[in-house]
């Protein structure tokens, strides 16, 4: 746990000292091969673990180095503190944990060192409009198109597979359900996700995911994270023989992906309401009336919905290059 406790100790606001100090000491020592944007900044650091038979993988597995760390660029270090239950968070005058995407980052640190296959994508820039996966997908067409699926470890809570991001399906419920019996029975499909990196890739990629890490009230000094779901999380998947496992390939990726707008256009139905839609196809992606949708939803959702709007405002009014 001293790896994950440092990443989170460490402030990494996109281009700040903390994040290339995280970046020199934990994923330099991996040798991976940096992914370069026309100017010459570097969009994502790769890492690629083959099969224990030699075979590459046709996996990407998801995370980005910065946070949502606002102002004070020159501090780089903040007090983490853990409970007894193994809860971490910091005071107030943090900013925010950095659980998003720390866990992540830890995460898929712990799976090169126990050799996962896979390509392992250490992104930069999500908080900021997923810049370094967007350049990506522009100037890396043909390095995506050798992946079946990109997994991401970047949603709050603790049972969560994304199967929905910006208003339209990213994967299907076919490889959602498998990674849920995968990861533990605790995961469940969601429909509600918003926008991480692996959503830039839903035009290339047939299976794009995101999948909960642990943490909490992401973006606040009220932000926190659940280690034990961390560790636990590790562990089932480095128990896996990934080799063995033929994860299905189901959604086309040049198929329309918004689903339940047109419906949604002519009023609520039984019907409409059996497809699960998501937060972003009724308040962003159509004309629904919020009061009518806000009838019918899960209360939780809608908690979720406020909590990430005011993510949104406050990242705003604090960062003008924002580009959510």
């Amino acid at each position: 746990m001293e790896k994950l406790h440092d990443i989170l100790s460490t402030r990494r606001e996109h281009d700040s000292e903390g994040e290339t100090d995280i970046i020199e000491r934990y994923i330099k020592p991996l040798n991976p091969t940096p992914m370069y944007q026309k100017e010459g900044e570097v969009l994502a650091y790769c890492v690629k673990v083959k099969h224990k038979d030699g075979t590459p993988s046709t996996i990407m597995w998801s995370c980005h180095t910065d946070t949502m760390h606002r102002g004070n660029p020159e501090v780089i270090r903040q007090e983490v503190y853990v409970d007894t239950f193994g809860v971490m968070f910091v005071d107030e005058g943090a900013g925010c944990l950095g659980a998003d995407n720390g866990a992540g980052m830890w995460l898929l640190l712990e799976m090169i060192q126990a050799g996962v296959a896979g390509t392992y994508m250490f992104h930069r820039g999500e908080e900021k409009g997923c810049w370094g996966s967007s350049g990506i997908a522009k100037h890396y067409p043909e390095f995506l198109a050798e992946h079946t699926h990109a997994i991401a470890f970047d949603r709050k809570g603790t049972t969560s597979v994304i199967t929905h991001q910006m208003g339209g399906r990213a994967c299907s419920d076919e490889l959602g359900e498998t990674l849920c019996a995968l990861f533990g029975d605790d995961y469940v499909l969601d429909t509600t996700g918003v926008y991480t990196d692996t959503a830039e890739y839903v035009d290339i990629i047939p299976e794009c995911v995101n999948v909960s890490i642990g943490y909490m009230n992401e973006h606040s000094s009220r932000e926190s994270l659940d280690s034990e779901h961390c560790v636990l999380l590790r562990d089932r998947i480095i128990a896996i023989n990934w080799g063995n496992i033929e994860l299905p390939v189901v959604r086309d990726p040049s198929a329309e992906r918004y689903e339940y707008g047109q419906t949604w256009g002519n009023g609520w139905s039984d019907t409409t309401m059996n497809l699960a839609p998501t937060i972003e196809d009724a308040l962003l992606w159509s004309d629904v009336d919020v009061g009518e949708w806000m009838e019918y939803c899960d209360p939780a959702e809608a908690s979720w919905m406020v909590s990430d709007l005011l993510d949104e405002v406050r990242a705003l009014r604090n960062d003008r290059d924002f580009r959510h």
